[in-house]
Parts: C-alpha cells; sequence; structure tokens
C-alpha cells in the first residue's frame, strides 16, 4: 500500500497520510526526547498513545483511500494531545503547545476551509487554547511546578521541536495551495479553450447564417423584382380597360394584397354595346394573378373573337373553358373566379346583368334609389357547383344611372377597433348614403372609409370596386 499516491483525485487524501506520517514521526521522537531528558512520564505515555491512535489512522486512510472519516478523530486526538502536553510541558512557555495547535488550526484549513465544519472545528480549537491560557492565569503553580524542573536545554529542545512541527504543516499548507492554485490554473485553462472552440464555432455559425441571409435577401430581391414586374405586366394587359372605363364618369378602387392582385376588370365597348366585368380569382398573389391573365384572355376570345354578347352565355363559356384550362379530367378543383359581368346596350338604353356569386349594385337617378341585384349560386371554374345555369336580370337605364361591381374583399376586411369584417350590408349602406356625392367623390371617401376601419389591421383580401355612371 502506497502512502503517496500521486493521483490527483487522490491529493487531499496522500496528504493527509503524508501529515499522520510525520505526526508519528514526531510524536516517537519527542516521546524519546521527553523519556532521556528525564520529563514527566506522562508525556511519554502521551506521545505513545498518540502514536498508536495515529497509526491507526494512517493504516486505514493508505488502505480504504479516504481520509474523511478520519479528519475529525484526528483533530480531537489532537486537541487532547494539546491540552496534556500543555498541563505537563510548561503552559504557555512549551513551543509544542503552540506547535499542535497550528497543526489542528492548518490541517483544519486544508481539509474543511469554507464548509461548516471547518468553522466548527475551528471555534472548538480556539476555544481549547484560550481555556488553557484562562487555566493558567489562575493556576500558574500547577505549571511552574514542571517548569521549575526543565533545564535550559530541554527549553531549546522544545522551541526547536516546536519550530519543526510549524514547518512541516505550514509546508503541506503551501503544498495543497499551490496544487490547489495549478489544479485552478488548469480548469480556467480548459475553460478558456472550451470557451475559444465555442467562439471559434460561434463565429463560424454567425458566417453561414450571413451568407445565408445575404442568399435570403437576394433571393427576395430577386423575387420582389420579378413581381413588381409582373404587377407592371398586369397593369398593362389592364391598359385598354382603363382607357374604356375613362370615357365615362367613374372611381376604380384596386388595392392588391400582396403586389399582384386576384381581382381584376376588363372593359370593352363592341359595336353599341359596353361590358363591364368585374372577377375575383381564387386565392391572391401571384396564383391569383395568373387566374386574372387567364379570365382576360378568355373574355376577349368569347366577347371579341366568338362575339358571344349575351352576359349569361358569357359566363357559361367562361366556365367550360376555365375547366377545360385548368381542371382537366380532375372532379375536385375547385379553383375558379366569381365575376360580375353586366352589358349597356346603348341602342335600346337597357342594362343586363348576369353574375357568378357576385351581385351588382344599381342606383337609379330617378327614384334615387339604390336596389342589389343578385347573382347566380354558381362560379366560374369549380367542378362542385350545385347550380347549373347562370340567370340573367335586364332592366332600364337612364342618364345618370350609377352601378358598382365589386370583389368580396373590402366587406370581408377586419377593422382595427371592433376586430369584426365590415360586412355586406354596411358596405350597402355605406354605398347609399353616399350616393348623393358625385361619382368621383364616391370612390374618395370609399378609399378612406376603408383605410380607417382597416387601420393598422393586416388587409387579408384584395380589394377592387368599379363604379360608373351612365
Amino acid at each position: 500500500m502506497k502512502i503517496w499516491t500521486g493521483r490527483e483525485d487522490l491529493f487531499e487524501n496522500d496528504l493527509f497520510n503524508i501529515t499522520l506520517l510525520i505526526s508519528i514521526v514526531l510524536y516517537i521522537l519527542g516521546g524519546f526526547g521527553a523519556y532521556m531528558v528525564g520529563l514527566s512520564i506522562n508525556i511519554v505515555y502521551v506521545d505513545i498513545v498518540s502514536i498508536i491512535i495515529n497509526s491507526i489512522f494512517l493504516y486505514f486512510s493508505v488502505k480504504n483511500r479516504r481520509h474523511d472519516a478520519f479528519a475529525i478523530p484526528f483533530f480531537i486526538m489532537t486537541s487532547i494531545t494539546l491540552i496534556i502536553t500543555w498541563y505537563f510541558n510548561g503552559g504557555s512557555e512549551g513551543s509544542v503547545n503552540y506547535a499542535l495547535f497550528l497543526m489542528a488550526v492548518m490541517m483544519n484549513v486544508i481539509f474543511y476551509k469554507n464548509s461548516t465544519r471547518g468553522i466548527r472545528l475551528f471555534t472548538l480549537l480556539v476555544v481549547v487554547m484560550a481555556g488553557l491560557h484562562i487555566y493558567e492565569i489562575y493556576h500558574p503553580e500547577i505549571l511552574n511546578q514542571f517548569l521549575a524542573h526543565k533545564k535550559q536545554e530541554e527549553l531549546v529542545s522544545d522551541r526547536l521541536f516546536g519550530f519543526i512541527m510549524t514547518t512541516v504543516v505550514s509546508f503541506a499548507y503551501m503544498l495543497k495551495l499551490n496544487k490547489q492554485v495549478q489544479r485552478e490554473k488548469q480548469q480556467v485553462q480548459a475553460q478558456n479553450e472550451e470557451l475559444q472552440v465555442q467562439q471559434e464555432e460561434l463565429m463560424a455559425q454567425q458566417e453561414v447564417m450571413e451568407e445565408q441571409q445575404r442568399e435570403l435577401e437576394k433571393t427576395n430581391k430577386d423575387l420582389l423584382k420579378s413581381i413588381n414586374y409582373a404587377s407592371k405586366i398586369q397593369n398593362a394587359l389592364s391598359r385598354n380597360s382603363l382607357q374604356e372605363l375613362k370615357k365615362k364618369s367613374n372611381f376604380l378602387i384596386n388595392k392588391p394584397r400582396d403586389i399582384v392582385s386576384g381581382d381584376f376588370y376588363w372593359v370593352r365597348k363592341v359595336e353599341n354595346k359596353t361590358f363591364f366585368v368585374q372577377g375575383d380569382c381564387t386565392g391572391h398573389g401571384v396564383p391569383g394573378a395568373f387566374l386574372t391573365l387567364l379570365g382576360e384572355e378568355l373574355l376577349d376570345q368569347i366577347i371579341l373573337s366568338d362575339r358571344i354578347w349575351s352576359p349569361a352565355r358569357i359566363l357559361e363559356e367562361l366556365d367550360i373553358r376555365i375547366k377545360e384550362k385548368i381542371a382537366g379530367d380532375s372532379n375536385s378543383n375547385t379553383d375558379g373566379m366569381e365575376v360580375g359581368l353586366l352589358m349597356l346596350d346603348h341602342k335600346i338604353n337597357v342594362g343586363v346583368f348576369a353574375g357568378a356569386k357576385r351581385p351588382l349594385l344599381f342606383y337609379n337617378s330617378k327614384t334615387e334609389e339604390m336596389s342589389i341585384i343578385k347573382g347566380s349560386r354558381k362560379s366560374i371554374g369549380n367542378v362542385r357547383n350545385v347550380d347549373n345555369e347562370f340567370h340573367e336580370e335586364v332592366f332600364k337605364v337612364n342618364e345618370k344611372d350609377r352601378f358598382y361591381l365589386f370583389s368580396d374583399g373590402f366587406a370581408d376586411q377586419f377593422g382595427e377597433i371592433l376586430d369584426k369584417k365590415y360586412s355586406s350590408r354596411r358596405f350597402y349602406s355605406k354605398m347609399e348614403e353616399l350616393s348623393a356625392l358625385e361619382i368621383s367623390k364616391q370612390g374618395e371617401e370609399l378609399e378612406r372609409e376603408f383605410a380607417e376601419w382597416k387601420g393598422r389591421k393586416r388587409q387579408i383580401d384584395d380589394v377592387m370596386v368599379m363604379g360608373v355612371e351612365v
């Protein structure tokens, strides 16, 4: 069995073993010296007992490699030895006594620093030393009788012995302290190295994230550029409709939720008839915009090329051709559009309206009444339509009459204050309220109403309202 293993995890145990071994050697030398110079035989007995007890401690500490169980008995034995040697070795005149006290205190610091147990043992040692001093003050004659028999060379021997013990314990403490400093230094170095590795990893991750961020920004910039260009194309394709619309008193509110819109309008004059179409395609943004292009192209074919002028028949043909284009043989397609279509026949002054799930608001200038003409329940392109036909409504048109085609985006917008939809009922009521204004002013007031209602709420759908005065 090794007294000093040299292992990092058993350093304190090794230090305790060395301290016990030194104590045994010193007790042997002290007992032998006391016997040779003729000191009290009690000191010799104390040394013999201390040698035996310390040897037992050392044996089990080395065998079990645990010093915890013997540390407290070691301190208690040292305290008892201190009391006995104090009494028989001249009290405060005996340097050995102070060496024992110092050894106990130092060992306590070494093994139990910063702990409640260490504080209690230190307090116990201080109380023992203080009690011995008080005892010496009130009973000096007991100690002096032993001190009187001591020769000068014995006192010198005591001081030398005390110096050796003090030096040994101090060296043990310094060794312990140096070992602890080295251990803490190694821990700090290891932590610094770990932090350095983590910092390098974080920097590498940050570089990757920055590169990804740059790529995302570039992709987003390119995508935004493409969508903005698509918006220009969409507006360019509506140029003919806009020019035709400007020939009449009108207003047009067109607010895409995103840059491009899923709502569209189509206006053309063919001979003595003018066609007004407002469409609301499934979805919004890019998917909805593609459907608007398809819808405008098919309207050109049906009305301008095929010269089909009945609003109901136009919607029927549009429904068939949309299904052919986007549904194919699928029986589950629900993409398509809701459409309101008004044809004004200027020769006979009548209007014919057909709607695919969209209504028409009509203001009669003579009666000054606002009426709602509902469309069919059937939409364009949806294979799940329950109604198989579109119906027409025919009505007389007078000068200064007004009509309004619109998508559901205005009515479906949630408000910031009330946090509910604007609703179709509120929209119809607002249009009736604005009927006394010029039609251009109506558009301005509707713009203001929408902005105030929405507030800081996100726009949830594309918004389009078209108003025309005959």
